[in-house]
């Protein structure tokens, strides 16, 4: 046995200390933290306006 496979069979083996280990682990949530498709940018920064966007000798 290598690598994930070792680590699935310690904690097979040691359901206590997984438990405590798990325990210990904060449950935070995300901040800020957003998918790309649920991002919403404002209007003036979409680029739809043809705004921030490369110029046309860059962009091929």
């Amino acid at each position: 046995m290598t690598g994930a496979r070792q680590v699935e069979a310690f904690f097979a083996a040691h359901p206590q200390l997984t438990e405590r280990a798990r325990a210990l682990i904060p449950i935070i949530q995300p901040s800020g933290i957003v998918p790309w498709e649920q991002l919403r940018l404002p209007n003036e920064v979409d680029g739809s306006q043809g705004n921030f966007r490369p110029r046309a000798t860059l962009a091929r």
